[in-house]
């Protein structure tokens, strides 16, 4: 499992945001109400291992300035998202043999944000909750030991509301519509049973404000 947040506390008219493997967007359809989108993938192979996965949210939320250049905002929304991996053991061996698993999931989520914004800067903490259930999963290849080491019992995995806090800091800074975005943050999980999944996650991105420069042409 994994995260991208964008936050509207960052307020531009009409922001996308675009990094290695991701694009993010959002959109103000009101002073109050922003609407928000992003997409997101990964795939890598390394030491005979294969592994992808795909995420795509949609959300809408409420945001509202409490002081001078310091903005709140409330969004909700939902992702669904893939996960696939596959590994080749003793590669180049007489006892080759492979294994492989894949599902999907649905992740809901609510994320609060306070944020600090000017012309040249901005930043801001967004503590996302998100509540994951996975479906369609499975595997071939692996041992009952395997399956239990590497958490991947499908009971388990299927039959449980996985809850996650995911604390993030964005730091923004540039000058009129182009911005350059760093944002960091960690994956806590809350269930007791374990799961594979990321313990942070780190991009950077650049954000063209599609708005403001569309309204100082």
């Amino acid at each position: 499992a994994t995260t991208e947040i964008y936050t509207l506390s960052l307020h531009d008219a009409l922001p996308i945001c675009a990094g290695p493997g991701n694009v993010q967007a959002a959109y103000a359809i009101t002073d109050h109400v922003g609407i928000m989108g992003n997409a997101f993938w990964e795939s890598y192979n390394q030491d005979n291992k294969d592994q992808s996965g795909t995420l795509v949210e949609v959300g809408a939320g409420y945001f509202t300035p409490v002081l001078p250049d310091l903005i709140f905002e409330a969004y909700g929304g939902i992702g669904l998202g893939k996960i696939s991996f596959d590994e080749t053991l003793n590669a180049g061996q007489n006892n080759a043999r492979t294994r492989n698993y894949e599902v999907n999931g649905m992740r809901w989520f609510v994320q609060p944000s306070i944020g600090y914004n000017t012309p040249y800067f901005a930043a801001a903490f967004t503590p996302r909750f998100s509540f994951v259930s996975f479906s369609n999963y499975s595997a071939s290849g692996y041992t009952p030991q395997a399956i239990e080491q590497e958490h991947l019992n499908q009971n388990t995995i299927e039959n449980t509301m996985w809850m996650f806090v995911e604390p993030a800091i964005t730091l923004r800074g540039g000058y009129k519509w182009i911005k350059l975005q760093a944002q960091y943050g960690v994956t806590l999980k809350t269930n007791a049973d374990d799961l594979n999944h990321g313990k942070d996650f780190f991009n950077i991105s650049l954000i063209a404000d599609i708005g403001t420069w569309f309204e100082q042409r």
